[in-house]
């Protein structure tokens, strides 16, 4: 009953305002929510500044920077679901990092108030920050369209640099790990990777 009555306001206003000249009945395409919940939706959350990515010697703290919400085009990415895990097989890579990514990182020194923008490559969405153990870099996934490579960024400079020429398996280990004398620690596709097995387009057996 608690749930009920929390959304039962949230649920009349949207039946009680009327969708804008679309007819929900006649026109088979996207259709627009009233103003009042298209401007909740669109709030610009992505520009909130949180500063719990903190360096490990306590001077600096990452900011990410997204676009706002996933386009359509990002959601109708093609993806395979096994058994719960939604991968991006094309890429090699957990759906979730196609669908959303930052745009841009930023490091801002809290003494001083100083800003560096961090290096992204173009074309490519960034993921999973990692500072180094001695917090002198900083490593990310870089999510181009159909594959991943780990980037390094020099903290001082905020300039940024591809590790290793092969691209990342992303598809379980959505994140890169530093080890303990400083090498960085990533999963990668193998060389010799065949193409995505095909479905039959006739089935091999009853169903």
């Amino acid at each position: 009953m608690r749930a009920t009555s929390c959304w039962l306001p949230l649920l009349v206003l949207a039946v009680s305002t009327p969708l804008s000249a679309q007819n929900p009945l006649k026109d088979e395409a996207y259709l627009m929510p009233p103003a009042e919940i298209a401007k909740l939706v669109d709030a610009p959350r992505q520009n909130n500044s949180l500063l719990s990515n903190l360096s490990p010697d306590g001077t600096r703290f990452l900011v990410s920077h997204t676009g706002g919400m996933p386009s359509i085009a990002d959601m109708a990415r093609p993806y395979v679901n096994l058994g719960g895990t939604k991968i991006d097989a094309r890429a090699r890579r957990d759906r979730n990092l196609s669908v959303r990514g930052v745009d841009s990182y930023e490091l801002v020194e809290w003494r001083t108030g100083k800003r560096t923008p961090l290096q992204v490559p173009d074309k490519a969405r960034a993921s999973g920050a990692h500072w180094s153990p001695d917090g002198k870099r900083l490593a990310y996934i870089a999510n181009f369209d159909d594959r991943s490579f780990a980037y390094v960024a020099d903290v001082a400079t905020g300039t940024s640099k591809r590790v290793g020429s092969n691209p990342l398996n992303a598809a379980l280990v959505t994140r890169l790990q530093w080890a303990g004398n400083g090498a960085l620690v990533v999963v990668e596709v193998p060389a010799n990777q065949g193409p995505m097995p095909e479905v039959p387009a006739v089935p091999v057996q009853p169903q």
